[in-house]
């Protein structure tokens, strides 16, 4: 025995399909607005990272010489992305802010080491190959000489002016804090600096040293 669906079933089944045939043009047609797309151009690849790494770790006066062992990652800030793309969920504010270098949410991450030691040289380069900072991690038992408040932030300044990172004007950041710790033998300066002319969303722009 067959049972044979009603026309009131028909048209109820005909309608959701014509829903969900507009349901697909919809999505298609408006696909950027409901799943947002960025995408980033990377002009080097990880030998290319590794290779500018070493140039920078020779010239570093804590850089780790030829025991030193590299490797290198591409790496994403999903913090700053999720910031922004909640900030704004049609993703414009986010493509504009990198558009404009004014963040830089992936990058190369060259970690370089020597095994079974404390010291971790990390630098940092944008998609396009471009210098985006570097990070130190030195053992506590690391003696270097010490320099007074003063010569420190000299330092600091000629620091920011000749490691050019694209998309941050010096002129526009101003010292904000600044501590110093003292580590054993050592002490150790810490830098912030805050961006006066630019925000992101309600972020703050900040560079540390």
């Amino acid at each position: 025995m067959t049972q044979t669906p009603s026309r009131t079933s028909w048209i109820f089944t005909s309608l959701l399909g014509i829903v969900a045939l507009f349901g697909i043009i919809f999505s298609q047609l408006n696909q950027e607005i409901i799943f947002p797309t960025i995408n980033t151009t990377i002009s080097m690849d990880n030998a290319e990272a590794i290779t500018k790494a070493t140039i920078l770790d020779k010239k570093s006066p804590l850089g780790l010489g030829p025991k030193g062992q590299m490797v290198a990652a591409y790496l994403t800030d999903s913090d700053v992305n999720n910031y922004l793309s909640l900030h704004d969920p049609t993703n414009q504010l986010l493509k504009q802010s990198l558009a404009n270098q004014t963040v830089q949410t992936s990058f190369w991450s060259v970690r370089t080491f020597i095994p079974q030691t404390i010291q971790e040289n990390f630098y940092y380069f944008a998609p396009d190959g471009s210098p985006f900072g570097f990070q130190l991690k030195l053992p506590e038992s690391k003696s270097l000489p010490n320099i007074g408040k003063q010569a420190a932030t000299d330092l600091a300044t000629k620091t920011l002016k000749q490691y050019q990172i694209n998309g941050i004007k010096i002129s526009d950041y101003r010292l904000r804090d600044y501590t110093q710790e003292r580590i054993k033998d050592r002490t150790d300066h810490h830098f912030i600096y805050e961006n006066t002319q630019t925000k992101v969303a309600d972020a703050e722009l900040e560079i540390h040293l």
